[in-house]
């Protein structure tokens, strides 16, 4: 009896240990997909910074060129000049979308920063699980 008591206790030592191995792979497995992840985030919100960046600088230099032109306009009040300034509203439009276009991905930067807090909060709850 005490022989397969012991038999019976080698076995579920074996199963016990099978699981603490699969169950550390798995833990394992999820350590390097939430860093393989984060990675990625990180990496998406520093190229949403740089081009959110380059976007306001062009926005900005348009909108500068354009106070330029409109103050030639003013100076020299011409029909010509009228015709220029019709071309100037255009740019300013385009530099107008330009901005717009900068506000959406300062949006998708803001949504990148509000999923990598998910993240976070996330794991929290999962270490205190």
């Amino acid at each position: 009896m005490n022989a397969k008591i012991d038999e019976l206790k080698a076995n579920l030592n074996e199963k016990l240990e099978d699981t603490r191995n699969r169950l550390s792979q798995v833990h394992d497995n999820v350590s390097s997909a939430f860093t393989n992840a984060k990675a990625d985030l990180d990496q998406k919100i520093a190229q949403a910074k740089t081009d959110f960046a380059a976007k306001q600088e062009e926005a900005r230099a348009a909108k500068d060129r354009l106070r330029v032109k409109i103050e030639q306009f003013k100076d020299e009040r011409e029909v010509d000049k009228a015709l220029a300034h019709a071309d100037d509203a255009a740019d300013y439009a385009a530099a107008c979308i330009d901005y717009a276009v900068a506000a959406i991905e300062e949006a998708e930067f803001a949504s990148l920063k509000a999923m990598e807090a998910r993240n976070t909060a996330d794991e929290l709850i999962a270490s205190k699980g």
